[in-house]
């Protein structure tokens, strides 16, 4: 289980990053198998100047276990918490 979630984050965590031309680093991740990971000290970086657009302390997804078992990757998040962050808009 820990191999199939580990392929899921490296999957989403590149499509995200490819998609949005953006770097995600975090310090830590948390999973909790059956049911939510947890992300801490998350930054966004803007790919193509290098400069941290986001930032954010904490970010806790939370998924469907049977969804991620059987590979429906279109159905696994079940929903997004994140706090005490930042975004810059320019």
């Amino acid at each position: 289980m820990e191999h199939k979630l580990s392929e899921v984050r490296s999957h989403v965590l590149t499509y995200i990053e490819q998609t949005y031309n953006i770097k995600i680093t975090y310090e830590s991740l948390s999973p909790s198998l059956l049911r939510s990971v947890s992300l801490r000290n998350v930054k966004v970086y803007d790919a193509e100047h290098d400069t941290e657009i986001a930032a954010f302390e904490d970010i806790l997804l939370r998924y469907r276990f049977w969804k991620l078992l059987f590979g429906n990757t279109s159905e696994i998040l079940d929903s997004a918490r994140i706090a005490n962050g930042f975004v810059t808009l320019d």
